[in-house]
């Protein structure tokens, strides 16, 4: 794997700063389908840290500080979310997987590098999913895994100069790493597996990288406060394996298109 030739000086303007930074991301981005997952993430980290290194610079570019915070409730509307089930390589009839709908706490950080253009992450605690299984040889549809999902984001969000009556709509794009931090198997599911001869499930989960997109919208209810809501999409697949002894497999590809809405209070400092 090769690496295009950045030249990147902390004592060049902003502009061009940016400018290297966002060549670098869209580049590695455009490539990003031919490398590997582990290269994948070693990119995005690459790009990551060279705007980072640039904030202290970015923070007194302009009056004020770039940095703004939003603090809020999540909502991951699952209805889209669903699996067929294949049983050692053949399918079972009727047998699907579907996951629950979430409500957490979240954190959204954004850097402003301009007036109209921003870097934003979300930051959240691993959101815990309710893993429904049923029909064909599952029987009728009950909990039977649960899974803990960190998605790592990283956008670029654009807001227009104007607005109406402190309202600031925005639109964003860019990536995030959906990251399983472990999944297990329910009671239930496993008594359902023994009752079929199968015993001590181990659940496999495939962490991947997924575009994402971003439109929300800004409402300043003071010079520095504002009320935020936010609509998140991205779509994808994802194996789910169960492993049983004696080589017995429970395989799922499920196909997900969520949609993902915050409603947040945010301070800019």
């Amino acid at each position: 794997m090769s690496f295009p030739l950045i030249m990147f000086d902390s004592r060049q303007p902003l502009p061009a700063r940016l400018l290297s930074v966002s060549v670098f991301m869209l580049q590695q981005m455009l490539k990003s389908r031919f490398f590997s997952h582990s290269e994948q993430r070693l990119l995005w980290w690459c790009a990551a840290l060279l705007l980072v290194s640039n904030l202290p610079a970015i923070a007194f570019a302009g009056d004020g500080s770039p940095f703004s915070l939003r603090a809020g409730w999540i909502r991951i509307d699952a209805d889209s979310v669903k699996g067929s089930v294949a049983l050692n390589g053949s399918e079972v009839p009727g047998a699907t997987l579907t996951l629950d709908d979430v409500d957490q706490g979240g954190l959204f950080l954004s850097w402003e590098l301009t007036p109209t253009l921003a870097v934003e992450t979300l930051v959240s605690t691993p959101i815990k999913i309710d893993i429904n299984a049923g029909g064909g040889l599952l029987g009728s549809r009950y909990k039977a895994a649960e899974a803990k999902v960190l998605p790592l984001t990283l956008l670029g969000r654009y807001t227009p100069t104007w607005q109406w009556h402190g309202l600031r709509p925005f639109v964003g794009a860019g990536a995030a790493y959906i990251y399983f931090d472990g999944a297990k198997t329910t009671a239930a599911f496993d008594l359902q597996a023994a009752g079929l001869g199968a015993f001590n499930p181990r659940v496999e989960t495939d962490n991947h990288w997924r575009a994402i997109l971003e439109v929300g919208a800004d409402w300043n209810f003071s010079p520095r406060s504002f009320l935020n809501v936010t609509w998140l999409y991205f779509q994808g697949e994802t194996p789910i394996n169960v492993l049983f002894d004696g080589g017995v497999t429970l395989h799922s590809q499920v196909s997900y298109a969520p949609s993902f809405y915050a409603l947040t209070v945010g301070h800019r400092f």
